[in-house]
């Protein structure tokens, strides 16, 4: 979970959450696009393969998205119609 708060604004918004970076790159040493580069090499391994299934649950634990993370992207209304969006197609 750090990894992924660590990840830049642009980078989140671009990470894909359930398939990770093996969505971009097949390979593991293949490289990623560029607007995830910086991205340390720990990180990269932690957000290999996304959060699969656990995307849904993520969602509803406010602890991945606190308060200066919200501020700091501008997304308090994102989150609410997120967590509308994935329940309402449960």
């Amino acid at each position: 979970m750090n990894a992924f708060t660590r990840l830049s604004q642009t980078q989140r918004h671009h990470y894909a959450m359930r398939d990770g970076f093996r969505k971009d790159s097949k390979k593991d040493d293949a490289p990623l696009p560029e607007h995830f580069v910086g991205v340390s090499g720990d990180d990269r391994k932690a957000l290999r393969e996304g959060f699969g299934k656990l995307v849904r649950d993520l969602f509803a634990r406010d602890e991945l998205f606190p308060e200066h993370v919200l501020e700091r992207d501008d997304v308090h209304g994102e989150r609410d119609k997120l967590r509308a969006l994935i329940f309402s197609n449960l």
